[in-house]
């Protein structure tokens, strides 16, 4: 209800004041009546004052009290005639300085009046938007029934409200939109002040205009997880109307439409949440036997494309207690937005992501597009995953992604991702990365990532030929050989920092090392044999 239905009701006879058209299409909002010099403490946003000027006693009071009107955000002044039969010029004037609709109510109408019209008005106006929204969402539900996509559904409430309507993931990935998409900077905006909201709908903008943010999916949800119907952006509502989040009848439609895809969400997601345990197996399978036959077959199953380049990715929670299942539900939507990807976990509670390259741009370096592929996807993961910041307090998420790789390299891609997280956690923070470290391993920077892409055959080929007879002896002794060898190379040969590393007596380490010496044929002190030693115990 507006201020004009207060000035159209023949039978109270209101006049306006003070106001231009734009004023007096406010929403009326509810009406409180009151005769207190200051009744700014009662006042919430968006409320309409009544009061028949008792609290008037000289034309001095008039700019104080329209001021504290103001300054508590009423959306107008209405006064009664009775006391003067007339409004005094100072009231309108004062309306006229503050910029505050004015009207009047004439002896003959009592305030009981106006409100009765009021609540009746609005009742009415309840209970049609209660059947209007009752049908729509019927008709919605039909139609998505009789398979109508999700960006049908969205164009169809653009065109009804006459306001521009998208759909975006908590990591900015559009859904479904009645236009064209948003630059990356002003998602960034979006999803940062969606995700940072305290009530929904909440007002949002850019650079280039502003909206209104409804939830999609129950408030209990991680808000990390979350989706948002994005309504009227970028800046093209008529100076007149008011935000969608301050007018009813658009409200009722994108709440609509919020609900509708919480239930396509649903429907999308529950086959991926019915494969992760199948998921599980196949990283498994990938970690102990990459040459599996099954391993191919399984993949298509889960949707895998293997006619593409694949890209590992890993991640992991530090600092907090993160559950596995919302890393890898963050981490399978920010893969999401290079293809749709299989997501699991391993052995080592790392959240694992497998996701099929899109094609090459037409900026991909030729000479080594497998290289730029993987910064690519690495670059694309690490935007996607800053955009949760302001959902992952005090949460820090260590990310490597591989680099792209054929469906044989699978296993070896999966160790390089893990080195590169590795690489992620190691590395100094920074402020902007707001939480999220990510490291790429598309170009062979190290041995270990170089070696990670040969075959599981070759390298459990190398491992052995080096480690074999040390391994066998601490099967047999359990003398602890691989871990004071780990401990020393870990040390840089450097007797006294693993012994107290290992709370051993410095003869007994180096009695280890010796013992490895002989089992292994390997001198330690040498640059090249220490080089193998070291790269078949990270081949192991």
């Amino acid at each position: 209800m507006r201020l004009t239905d207060l000035l159209a009701a023949p039978e109270l006879g209101i006049r306006a004041l003070h106001g231009d058209a734009q004023d007096l299409a406010r929403p009326l909002g509810w009406i409180y009546t009151t005769d207190l010099p200051d009744p700014s403490r009662y006042l919430t946003p968006g409320q309409t004052l009544m009061t028949g000027m008792m609290w008037r006693t000289g034309p001095g009071d008039s700019d104080p009290f329209v001021r504290r009107l103001v300054e508590s955000g009423a959306a107008a002044l209405i006064v009664g005639e009775a006391l003067f039969d007339f409004v005094p010029e100072d009231v309108v004037a004062a309306c006229r300085r503050w910029s505050l609709p004015l009207l009047a109510v004439p002896a003959s109408v009592s305030f009981a009046q106006v409100t009765e019209f009021v609540a009746g008005q609005q009742a009415q106006r309840r209970l049609g938007r209660l059947t209007d929204g009752l049908i729509r969402q019927r008709q919605l539900l039909a139609e998505m029934a009789a398979g109508q996509t999700l960006d049908e559904l969205v164009r169809r409430i653009a065109r009804e409200t006459g306001l521009s309507c998208r759909v975006l993931t908590s990591t900015g990935r559009q859904i479904a939109s009645s236009t064209a998409p948003l630059a990356e900077p002003d998602v960034d905006l979006l999803v940062g002040q969606a995700l940072a909201a305290q009530r929904f709908p909440t007002r949002v903008s850019t650079a280039t205009g502003s909206g209104t943010a409804f939830l999609v999916g129950p408030a209990s949800q991680h808000r990390a997880l979350a989706w948002f119907v994005i309504a009227d952006l970028p800046g093209n509502r008529p100076a007149d109307r008011p935000e969608p989040g301050e007018d009813p009848d658009t409200v009722d439609p994108f709440n609509e439409l919020a609900a509708i895809a919480a239930l396509e969400r649903r429907r999308t997601e529950e086959p991926i949440r019915a494969r992760r345990e199948l998921t599980d197996q196949v990283i498994t399978l990938l970690d102990e036997d990459a040459e599996r036959p099954e391993i191919p077959i399984l993949l298509r199953q889960l949707g895998l494309d293997l006619t593409r380049p694949t890209v590992a990715v890993v991640a992991q929670a530090i600092g907090s207690t993160t559950p596995l299942g919302l890393v890898g539900s963050l981490l399978g939507e920010a893969v999401s937005h290079l293809s749709t990807p299989v997501v699991g976990s391993d052995a080592q509670g790392l959240a694992v992501a497998l996701v099929s390259m899109p094609g090459a741009g037409p900026d991909s370096d030729q000479e080594n597009p497998a290289g730029t592929a993987g910064s690519i996807a690495a670059d694309t993961v690490r935007r996607a995953l800053l955009r949760l910041g302001p959902a992952l307090p005090g949460i820090r998420l260590d990310v490597g992604v591989s680099r792209p790789t054929e469906p044989a390299g699978l296993a070896g891609a999966l160790r390089a991702a893990r080195y590169a997280r590795l690489l992620a956690s190691g590395r100094p923070g920074d402020p902007a990365d707001r939480g999220v470290r990510v490291a790429s391993g598309d170009r062979a920077t190290s041995a270990i990532m170089l070696l990670s892409a040969v075959p599981d055959r070759l390298r459990r080929s190398f491992a052995t030929a080096v480690l074999q007879d040390v391994v066998e002896y601490d099967r047999r002794t359990g003398a602890d050989l691989v871990v004071t060898l780990r401990a020393f190379l870990d040390a840089n040969g450097s007797w006294s920092r693993t012994a107290q590393r290992l709370h051993l007596h410095l003869n007994t380490v180096r009695y280890r090392i010796a013992r490895v010496e002989e089992l292994t044929g390997r001198d330690l002190s040498r640059m090249d044999d220490r080089a193998d030693v070291y790269l078949a115990l990270h081949l192991l």
